[in-house]
């Protein structure tokens, strides 16, 4: 505890010099900008060829795409477009998300790495994912054109809930995918099921939108599964959750240290219970963060690895939690770690931050990846909510029809007198 306090001290007394000036040294809308026009550096936009809107990971062809850092990709600059008032970042975003309709696989699902519109041999197909396009074409709006995407990518993620696929005990959770021989994936992350829950009840939404109430019921019925299964299965104590459990719901120890993956829950807005959210920020903050505000990625073999992205993610934690001190220092070591590519680069490309640094030591500068890029948006917009978009269900003037018309004017024409 005495160790906790001196260090929460000594934090305090950083983060007073760190903001003895003002802490809005840039323009966000600048900033954002930049991040967005990142990514479309980075975006494949050869009409003629089936990768067309393909983002790659790094700068460079698409020979280096991955779906769940699309999605990430696709959120931001949907956010980047509402901020600058520009509909140029959105209407690329929706580009991506064509892509990914036409490369998503039979079983519902995508591969973890493309090159071009073709699968990586050998890529198996993580959960996330496919998860995290559901995520992101909701926010692009309903699309009844991808309503059938959406369907099948949900009915995969209920099939990595089956026991008789994914194995051992049946706890509501999901299992990891599949490998690459097809065979399902036992184990039970928490990111993914963080991951599955709003992606089915993204699902839930555009079923009932569409009709189709039956199915609306079903992802419904599985999102809350997966939810308690996080709840009962997966809360280590009251301020984070374990990484992942076997089929048997045992811990795996080889697995057993703390990362991103340990607040994933409360990172993308679950409604979980038993993990107090300020208890998880102090958490976050005590095993996860150094004294000059950086965030590493884990609290093991690279517990003095300084990550701009894991550091925006603790802070779309610490902007719900309030925990502005947290936060604050956080984008102050992040914006002045010499890691954010403020200049232009070799290649002509301005944007995006190097991965990490760890020691002095960081890797090449091309190493500037999507989705950290979004990340900054998320947070230079005050933070991001990954519950699924709420609309209401269509009214079919069809159903509605010539009398229900009538009796509707009727009724307003009466309130009028």
């Amino acid at each position: 505890m005495f160790k906790n306090h001196l260090r929460n001290v000594c934090f305090g007394i950083i983060l007073s010099f760190c903001f003895a000036s003002s802490v809005l040294a840039y323009d966000p809308s600048s900033d954002i900008k930049l991040e967005a026009d990142y990514i479309l550096s980075c975006q494949f936009n050869n009409s003629s060829n089936d990768a067309y809107g393909a983002i790659n990971n790094v700068f460079g062809n698409p020979t280096w795409v991955v779906p769940g850092e699309n999605a990430v990709a696709i959120m931001g600059l949907s956010t980047a477009s509402k901020v600058l008032n520009d509909p140029v970042y959105v209407n690329k975003a929706n580009l991506a998300a064509d892509y990914l309709v036409r490369v998503q696989d039979n079983d519902g699902a995508w591969f973890d790495q493309y090159d071009y519109a073709n699968s990586v041999s050998g890529a198996g197909k993580s959960l996330r994912h496919t998860a995290e396009v559901v995520m992101a074409f909701d926010k692009l709006g309903f699309n009844a054109a991808r309503y059938d995407s959406i369907k099948k990518a949900s009915q995969f993620i209920i099939d990595c809930q089956n026991p008789i696929n994914k194995g051992g005990i049946d706890d509501g959770l999901v299992g990891g995918g599949k490998e690459a021989d097809g065979s399902y994936r036992s184990w039970r992350w928490t990111s993914d099921n963080a991951y599955a829950y709003q992606a089915l009840k993204t699902a839930a939404n555009w079923a009932q939108q569409s009709g189709d109430h039956a199915d609306a019921a079903n992802f419904n019925n599985a999102a809350s599964r997966v939810l308690d299964g996080i709840n009962n299965k997966l809360a280590a104590s009251g301020n984070h959750w374990v990484r992942v459990v076997d089929s048997s719901g045992n811990v795996v120890s080889s697995e057993d240290r703390s990362d991103w993956i340990s607040y994933a829950p409360l990172m993308l807005d679950l409604p979980v219970q038993g993990v107090n959210p300020s208890d998880a920020g102090d958490w976050i903050h005590n095993n996860l963060q150094k004294l000059d505000g950086a965030v590493v990625w884990d609290d093991a073999s690279f517990s003095e690895r300084k990550s701009p992205g894991y550091s925006f993610q603790a802070m779309l934690v610490w902007l719900d939690t309030a925990q502005s001190g947290y936060s604050d220092v956080a984008l102050n070591w992040a914006e002045n770690s010499g890691l954010w590519q403020k200049v232009v680069d070799s290649n002509g490309v301005v944007g995006g931050w190097v991965d990490w640094v760890e020691q002095g030591n960081k890797p090449d500068d091309w190493q500037r990846f999507i989705d950290t890029s979004a990340y900054y948006i998320m947070v230079k917009n005050g933070g991001y909510d990954f519950k699924p978009t709420v609309t209401p269900e269509p009214v079919s003037m069809f159903l509605f029809g010539i009398g229900g018309l009538a009796m509707a004017v009727l009724k307003i024409k009466n309130k009028k007198v």
